[in-house]
């Protein structure tokens, strides 16, 4: 089996972060794979009456906390010239959900992609990954209410042609692939929805998962348009094998040809 250890951790006091950082290494000697799935929602606070204090709290969480973990953890891969990062953001960095009124949530959410983007463009090159991945509504306890309101429930699962909320385990799939060698050349799309999955330029260095709603479908259609890797393999439904399988090939092709651009 494996061995599992946990440490006691605020994301947003940098002091700590580094702690926690130090500690680990200095217990297994590096940090291999960082994931940053730390978040808060504090939901229907419309704009206009919203305090500073309930501005401040989801953005030291969701946006300063995902800094301070990669600037801590980063620092170390892009000394060893190897390590993957992936941060857990939202299709509400994206889109505007409805009913509830969360304007501090979205926008610390497009914070945290458009950082993965900054990242992955400064840190790739000496070969640290950056991926982030962009959930929909995912069926968690912090989600649970939304069974006891059948309007907001309406609103939620409207757009989503699946009809029904995500499940932990299908974006901790995703999560393991970027995480994973097998994801070491590629920048990955994938739409929530029974159509295609394409694997896109790594050039572009655009974004890596997105949800489920139907405003994000136009987002899957244009980036999965010309100019895909991989021969523009396209995939009917998420398969974890067969993109593992897409992306090992292209990386065999690369190491025969030394062509590092995307067919």
């Amino acid at each position: 089996g494996l061995s599992v250890e946990g440490e006691v951790l605020e994301v947003t006091d940098p002091e700590a972060v580094q702690r926690v950082h130090d500690v680990i290494v200095a217990r297994h000697g590096r940090v291999d794979v960082l994931v940053n799935n730390a978040g808060i929602a504090i939901s229907n606070h419309p704009a206009e009456t919203m305090s500073d204090e309930v501005w401040k709290k989801v953005i030291d969480v969701n946006l300063n906390g995902v800094f301070w973990c990669c600037r801590a953890f980063g620092k170390g891969m892009v000394d060893r010239g190897a390590g993957s990062i992936v941060n857990v953001g939202s299709m509400s960095g994206f889109i505007i959900n409805r009913p509830q009124e969360q304007s501090n949530y979205n926008a610390s959410k497009a914070a945290v992609h458009h950082l993965t983007r900054s990242l992955a463009a400064e840190w790739g090159a000496r070969g640290v990954r950056v991926n982030s991945v962009a959930p929909t509504y995912i069926d968690t306890e912090m989600n649970a209410y939304v069974y006891k309101d059948p309007e907001m429930y309406r609103h939620w699962v409207g757009g989503t042609p699946m009809n029904r909320l995500g499940r932990v385990d299908e974006v901790a799939s995703v999560i393991l692939f970027l995480a994973s060698d097998a994801a070491m050349m590629f920048f990955v799309v994938v739409g929530q929805r029974q159509e295609k999955v394409r694997l896109v330029d790594p050039l572009e260095v655009e974004q890596f998962v997105v949800g489920g709603v139907a405003e994000q479908h136009q987002r899957v259609a244009d980036l999965a348009g010309d100019g895909v890797c991989a021969g523009g393999v396209a995939f009917d439904e998420f398969d974890l094998d067969a993109l593992g399988k897409a992306a090992r090939d292209a990386q065999a092709d690369v190491a025969a040809t030394g062509d590092h651009h995307p067919a």
